[in-house]
């Protein structure tokens, strides 16, 4: 099944239940539904080329953590370190 969200807000509050809750239920969002849901977050194509790219140089340069969120890469070296964001293909160079 794909949803799409008419508001931003909607979308966010289901995923940040998500991620709080670990399984969220179909009966969530879709009353009497059975199971658990799995959530993926449709990217462009320029957001989900970046992030490929990314994932590759934070891999060789020694980063743990790369994920996409609202359209933008964030990439982070360790767990508690700051995020940086990720906009374009020049700012891979940015990682050190």
């Amino acid at each position: 099944m794909v949803m799409q969200f008419k508001q931003i807000v909607s979308r966010d509050s289901v995923l940040k239940l998500k991620k709080r809750s670990g399984e969220l239920p179909a009966s969530a969002l879709v009353p009497g539904a059975v199971g658990s849901l799995r959530l993926y977050e449709m990217h462009s194509n320029f957001v989900h080329d970046l992030l490929r790219k990314a994932r590759t140089t934070a891999s060789e340069r020694g980063y743990r953590h790369v994920w996409a969120r609202d359209g933008v890469v964030c990439v982070r070296k360790s767990d508690g370190a700051d995020v940086i964001e990720l906009f374009s293909e020049s700012d891979l160079e940015s990682l050190l």
